[in-house]
């Protein structure tokens, strides 16, 4: 049924409604388009804030290494060179002459001291042991030979800090200057100062850990 009673709309009302219809169109449309701006905006957005947020780091310092001393290094390498050329000699005498020809003495006592020059302590106490019991096999238990053994034992020792090894080694010291010398001998005097010495130093130093054995004893 007809409403007679409603009034023609006319075109300034048109005109009023088409502006409200489009208003309210916008309005509504606004959080829609809203969300779609933050959309696409926000990688560029998340980009930004993470270039803000990482803070720059400091490039490391270079660091040089450590120079190397020309003279030194030359000098190792002959010692090296030196090293394997004195070890295949000595395998070479073995060989040709016995593994306790006398003539081994030499080698044994050259390499050792190499071995002691290259601070390869171990490797040094363990020629000259060989060389002493070759002395010993060849001359006896007691000979002017095991003297600069004995001797470089006792050196080398000291190195290695091993104590009780440089006291057995000097109380061997003094026993074979006993046995091939004369009390009144010069070489048996020197010898027994020297053991003297030694004896100062291992009490002043406690160098035997004797004060501890005898607490514990």
């Amino acid at each position: 049924m007809i409403d007679l009673n409603r009034r023609p709309v006319g075109n300034h009302e048109k005109s009023m409604s088409s502006v409200f219809f489009s208003h309210w169109r916008r309005a509504a449309l606004a959080p829609g388009l809203l969300s779609l701006c933050l959309l696409l905006a926000w990688p560029v957005l998340a980009a930004q804030e993470a270039e803000q947020s990482v803070q720059p780091v400091p490039e490391a310092e270079a660091v040089e290494p450590d120079s190397v001393d020309p003279e030194e290094a030359a000098r190792l390498q002959a010692l090296a060179a030196r090293r394997v050329q004195l070890e295949q000699d000595l395998d070479d005498l073995r060989s040709e002459a016995g593994i306790y020809s006398p003539v081994l003495m030499e080698a044994y006592s050259d390499l050792g001291a190499l071995y002691t020059e290259l601070e390869d302590f171990d490797s040094a106490v363990q020629v000259y042991n060989d060389a002493l019991q070759i002395a010993r096999i060849n001359n006896g238990l007691y000979s002017v030979q095991q003297l600069p053994l004995v001797e470089s034992l006792i050196d080398t020792q000291q190195q290695r800090q091993d104590w009780q090894a440089v006291d057995d080694l000097a109380h061997l010291h003094l026993h074979l200057h006993e046995r091939l010398y004369g009390a009144t001998d010069t070489a048996y005097l020197d010898a027994a100062l020297d053991y003297g010495a030694w004896k100062q130093r291992v009490i002043n130093q406690n160098l035997l850990n004797q004060g501890s054995q005898a607490r514990l004893g």
